[in-house]
């Protein structure tokens, strides 16, 4: 026997990158080639997509479970009061909801002076109620 015989040749194990939607896709397609060159069997190739398949369908189940659950604490929040408003952030900076804003400032200050004008006014009746000599007593 030679050299050459006694040397085994080492077969590399290569691994499907699945990190990420692009790299499955990439990862199928490789498969695919191989399949089409006759570089895969058949019982392979079904193994391995079915088994592609699984991992696909528990990951999207995962993100489905995970997004609704997200949405329905939200929805409790709202339904409980603890939530605050949903209001898209772009929709705050807008000249309509500018405008709003200003007019409730006006409002409120508008508010403010009627109620110390009220109060005012309440200070003086008190004030009247005193000054005035009653029926009963003089």
């Amino acid at each position: 026997m030679g050299i050459e015989d006694s040397e085994q040749t080492r077969r590399i194990k290569k691994r499907l990158t699945l990190t990420d939607s692009k790299s499955v896709r990439a990862a199928l397609c490789k498969l695919a080639r191989q399949y089409y060159n006759n570089e895969i069997p058949d019982s392979k190739i079904r193994n391995l997509i079915y088994n592609l398949n699984s991992i696909l369908q528990a990951d999207k189940f995962i993100n489905l479970e995970s997004e609704l659950t997200s949405k329905f604490d939200q929805l409790e929040r709202l339904v409980n009061g603890t939530g605050g408003t949903v209001i898209d952030p772009k929709d705050i900076d807008t000249p309509y909801a500018q405008n709003l804003k200003k007019q409730l400032a006006h409002e409120q200050r508008i508010n403010e002076d009627l109620q110390s004008d009220i109060l005012d006014m309440k200070r003086q009746l008190a004030g009247i109620r005193t000054d005035t000599p009653s029926v009963d007593g003089d």
